[in-house]
């Protein structure tokens, strides 16, 4: 299956992840993923996207959640002027509207 274009930029790669953490501040989401593979000899990777704007987001009232949560899809549409994200998980969805976002990777 082809990587959406957020997917290759996040991943770096064909690798699979997990969400380790979501934050929304008010004006700011911050994601951080870590490798499924070889868990911990991998850097967990930070995104931060600015000028956010939360659209909706979801849980799934009848299942616990467990962190790390399970990606099923993490796309992106191009909008007039930003971008609109969906992170889609087993138990979580979230969809918002922002800037490009940024990409750190944790060392080990």
């Amino acid at each position: 299956m082809t990587l959406t274009k957020i997917e290759q930029y996040a991943f770096g790669g064909n690798s699979a992840h997990f969400v380790a953490a979501f934050e929304f501040d008010g004006e700011c989401i911050t994601v951080r993923l870590c490798p499924v593979e070889k868990a911990g000899s991998l850097p967990e990777t930070i995104l931060r996207f600015p000028s956010a704007k939360m659209l909706d987001d979801w849980t799934d009232a009848s299942d616990e959640t467990h962190w790390p949560l399970d990606i099923i899809g993490f796309d992106c549409d191009p909008q007039a002027e930003r971008w609109k994200f969906v992170l889609t998980c087993d138990t979580k969805e979230w969809i918002w509207e922002s800037n490009w976002p940024t990409l750190e990777k944790l060392s080990l």
